[in-house]
């Protein structure tokens, strides 16, 4: 508090005073006051160095630290928003990564399933004897006119929906072909 007085009575008496060579009297010694600008001194005492202002300068400068002061708060509040962004966006990208996870789970496991019920199919298909081939085989009258009546026999095959048959009897042969189509599939 003591040097803040000495500092303003310097003051002071800088404002006042024009010289070239300017000296403050300080404990019983005579301190040399160097000129550095126009408006402005420097003065050391017990080795800690001070500038002396003009008090219109002093005024202007802590208007200019006042709203330096306010521009670092607000510079301040923008981060704090940003870094609220910065968590909000990592929270979603934890959840967005936890949903692909979960996501990747269920495609595996509908394609686990998809396969487990191919599978079933073909054992399904395997067991009902729906194979895509099969010999067809069968036994039929025929009265075809002036013959009178006569047992026939079929052989054939069936690929798909396709048949083709051979037909044969007592004086009697043919080969017939056909489509199978399926009603409620």
């Amino acid at each position: 508090m003591r040097r803040f007085i000495y500092v303003l009575v310097i003051l002071a008496m800088a404002v006042h005073v024009k010289a070239q060579q300017l000296t403050v009297r300080y404990q019983g010694q005579t301190v040399p006051v160097r000129q550095v600008s126009e408006d402005s001194w420097e003065i050391t005492l017990d080795g800690t160095p001070y500038i002396l202002l003009l008090k219109s300068d002093l005024a202007d400068l802590a208007k200019k630290a006042e709203l330096q002061q306010a521009e670092i708060e607000r510079h301040e509040k923008v981060i704090e928003a940003l870094n609220n962004t910065i968590e909000k966006y990592e929270t979603y990208r934890k959840a967005a990564d936890q949903h692909i996870q979960t996501q990747k789970a269920l495609i595996n496991t509908a394609d686990s399933l998809y396969k487990g019920y191919q599978s079933l199919y073909q054992d399904l298909k395997r067991f009902a004897g729906l194979s895509p081939l099969a010999v067809i085989g069968g036994a039929g009258v025929i009265n075809p006119p002036n013959s009178g009546i006569g047992v026939v026999g079929s052989l054939g095959v069936r690929y798909q929906n396709w048949i083709g048959q051979y037909q044969f009897g007592k004086g009697y042969q043919g080969f017939m072909v056909g489509v199978q189509y399926s009603f409620g599939q």
